[in-house]
C-alpha cells in the first residue's frame, strides 16, 4: 500500500473484519494479529507501507500485491520485488487507479497481453468494448463539437446501431496482444454501483475545469488523463527548438546548463549555467505553445 497510515486503515477496516468472518478457523488462536502481520494456518500476510524503506527488506515473499501502484514511492518498490528472489513462485499482482499514459500502472497494462471487457449488442451482435465517448456521450460536431449524450437519452449506447445496452449482460475479456504478464482493463462503465446519469452528473460538473476533468477521468472511469498543461511532452521540446539570440548570454558549447519550465498555457523557460556550486541564470523565455505543440 502507498503508506504506512493508509495501510493502518486498511487492515483494521477492511482486512480485520473480513479475517474474523470469513477465515476465523484459520487464524491462529482466533487472534488477528497485529496491523502489519498477520498468519493464516502456515501461512503469513504481511502489510507494508511503500513510503517505509524497512518494511520492504524486511520479510521475503512467495507473492508481492502493490495496491495503488501509481501512488506508491516508486524509489522503494525494487526493494519489494527484492523479497521474492529466494521463491520458486514469483507471483506478481499491480492493481492501481491509472494516473498518466507511460508510467506506473498504465506502463504495466501496456505490456501485458492487455485484456479489455467485450459486450455483445443484443440488437446487432456487433461486440464492443464500452467507452463512455462513444457509448455514453458522442460528438456534437454540426454545432459547438461538445460531447453529448447520444439520441436516446443517457445511458449505454452500441456503437453500430445505437440500441441500448445491458451492460451488466456476460461477456467476456480479449487480449489484444500476445504477451506475457496477463494484464486486465477494469471498465468503470460496468461498476454496479455507479449509475450511467450519475456519471453523466460528475462529468458536467467536471468537463471545464481541468483539475476536476482529471479526478473524473482517473477516478471514475479509470482512464488515464493527464490535465491540460500539466505535463510536457517529448514533441513539445522539440518545437521548441530554434535559432535564438543567446549573444549575452555568455553560453559556451562546454558549458553545463539546466532548464527549468513551469508549465501552463505558457511556459516560463529559465536557463541556467552551472558555476561550481552555484547556478547562475542566463536565459529566461515566456513562450506560448499551441496545441499542436508549437511555438506560436
Amino acid at each position: 500500500l502507498p503508506k504506512q497510515k493508509l495501510r493502518d486503515a486498511y487492515v483494521d477496516t477492511r482486512i480485520n473484519p473480513l479475517l474474523t468472518t470469513c477465515y476465523f478457523d484459520m487464524l491462529k488462536n482466533g487472534e488477528k494479529g497485529n496491523l502489519s502481520l498477520k498468519k493464516l494456518k502456515h501461512a503469513y500476510l504481511h502489510f507494508v507501507g511503500s513510503n517505509s524503506e524497512t518494511e520492504m527488506v524486511s520479510h521475503p515473499a512467495d507473492q508481492l500485491i502493490i495496491d495503488e501502484l501509481d501512488f506508491c514511492d516508486s524509489r522503494n518498490l525494487p526493494l519489494a520485488e527484492n523479497r521474492l528472489d529466494h521463491s520458486n513462485l514469483k507471483h506478481r499482482i499491480y492493481v492501481s487507479t491509472p494516473t498518466l499514459a507511460g508510467v506506473g500502472i498504465d506502463r504495466r497494462y501496456v505490456g501485458s497481453d492487455k485484456k479489455k471487457w467485450h459486450l455483445k449488442c443484443e440488437h446487432c451482435g456487433k461486440w464492443q468494448t464500452l467507452n463512455f465517448f462513444g457509448n455514453v456521450l458522442m460528438k456534437d460536431d454540426d454545432i459547438t463539437g461538445d460531447w453529448i449524450p447520444i439520441t436516446g437519452g443517457v445511458g449505454i449506447h452500441c456503437v453500430k446501431c445505437g440500441g441500448i445496452m445491458n451492460r451488466f449482460a456476460v461477456g467476456e475479456y480479449i487480449a489484444e496482444q500476445k504477451s506475457d504478464p496477463s494484464g486486465y482493463h477494469i471498465p468503470a462503465l460496468c461498476h454496479p454501483t455507479k449509475s450511467i446519469k450519475e456519471l453523466y452528473k460528475k462529468w458536467i460538473y467536471s468537463k471545464d475545469n481541468e483539475y476536476e476533468k482529471q479526478i473524473f477521468m482517473n477516478n471514475d472511469l479509470g482512464e488515464c488523463y493527464a490535465a491540460e498543461g500539466s505535463n510536457i511532452s517529448q514533441n513539445s521540446l522539440d518545437n521548441c527548438k530554434a535559432n535564438y539570440n543567446l549573444s549575452n548570454t555568455h553560453i559556451n558549447v562546454s558549458d553545463r546548463c539546466v532548464i527549468g519550465i513551469d508549465v501552463g498555457k505558457y511556459f516560463h523557460v529559465i536557463v541556467g549555467r552551472v558555476e561550481g556550486k552555484k547556478l547562475r541564470v542566463v536565459v529566461v523565455k515566456k513562450l506560448l505553445i499551441d496545441d499542436d505543440a508549437s511555438i506560436v
